[in-house]
C-alpha cells in the first residue's frame, strides 16, 4: 500500500518523513541525478522527484499489518503472538495486541499484527491493514470484517462453504482465499480450534515468515504445557493447512 503526496517546498521533505508513519528512506531524483536528502540515506523503495506541480512523494509502505477477526475464546490473540514472536525470533521488528468487545467468550473480537525490518512508530489500531484473517465466518454479517481493506488486501476466510455465500462478490475489496480450518481442526484435534492453522494458511500465502520458525515457535510454547503428543497433532493441523493453501 503506497501514499502519495505533493510538495511544492523540498524543506517540506525532509520534515514530512520524519513525522510520517511509513518508516521509510529516501533518495531524489532532480535533475537526472541521485541527490541524498540531509542525513536520509539512499534507498530506491521511496522515489521523490521534481514535476510542474511539485515534488511528487512516493511513501512505500515498510509495515506488514494483520487484522485477525475472532469470537473471544478462538485464539485470535495466541496466533497473533505466534506470529510477532516467530518475526522477533527472525529479527524483525513486531507488536501484537489485542481489541475486545464485550469481555464474554463467543464475542466478537479482534487482533492486531505489525511486522517490520525497521523500528515500528505505529502504537494506534491498523487502519489499512495488508491482510485480514477471519476465523468464524459467522461474525461476516455482524461486524465489518473489510473495514479498510483495499484492492491489495489479502483476506483468508475460514469457511466450508462457497465464499460468496459469506461475502457477496459486490461487497468483496481485496484478495479472497479460504481454507476449511474447522474441518481440519475438528479431524485432527477432535475440537474446533482454527487460530494456528489460519496462521499457517496466512504463512504459505505471503511467506512473511519462516513456516519451520513458526513450527519451532508453537513447539517450544506448547510442549511443557500440553505434553509431545497434542502439540505434534497442532503441528500436523497446521501442516495440513499449509499443503492445502493455494
Amino acid at each position: 500500500m503506497n501514499c502519495v503526496l505533493l510538495l511544492k517546498c523540498p524543506r517540506n521533505i525532509t520534515r514530512l518523513l520524519k513525522f510520517t508513519r511509513y518508516y521509510v528512506m529516501a533518495s531524489a531524483i532532480w535533475q537526472n541525478a541521485n541527490i541524498p536528502i540531509g542525513n536520509i540515506k539512499i534507498e530506491p523503495k521511496t522515489i521523490i522527484f521534481k514535476n510542474q506541480v511539485g515534488y511528487k512523494l512516493i511513501l512505500m509502505k515498510d509495515i506488514y499489518e494483520i487484522i485477525f477477526h475472532a469470537r473471544a475464546g478462538q485464539g485470535a490473540k495466541s496466533a497473533a503472538q505466534f506470529i510477532a514472536e516467530t518475526a522477533l525470533k527472525e529479527g524483525k521488528e513486531m507488536q501484537a495486541f489485542p481489541e475486545y468487545g464485550p469481555e464474554r467468550t463467543g464475542a466478537p473480537m479482534r487482533s492486531f499484527v505489525r511486522i517490520s525490518e525497521r523500528e515500528i512508530r505505529s502504537f494506534e489500531p491498523i487502519v489499512h491493514p495488508d491482510a485480514i484473517i477471519i476465523l468464524d465466518s459467522s461474525i461476516v454479517g455482524s461486524v465489518d470484517v473489510l473495514a479498510g481493506a483495499t484492492k491489495d488486501t489479502l483476506i483468508i476466510l475460514n469457511t466450508g462453504c462457497n465464499p460468496k455465500e459469506c461475502i457477496p462478490e459486490k461487497d468483496l475489496v481485496g484478495e479472497l482465499h479460504t481454507i476449511d480450518a474447522t474441518a481440519i481442526s475438528v479431524g485432527i484435534l477432535g475440537r474446533n480450534i482454527p487460530n494456528l492453522i489460519m496462521a499457517a494458511a496466512w504463512i504459505k500465502l505471503t511467506k512473511k515468515i519462516k513456516f519451520e520458525d513458526f513450527i519451532g515457535k508453537v513447539r517450544e510454547t506448547f510442549e511443557p504445557k500440553i505434553g509431545k503428543e497434542k502439540t505434534e497433532k497442532n503441528i500436523q493441523a497446521m501442516k495440513k493447512a499449509y499443503e492445502e493453501m493455494k
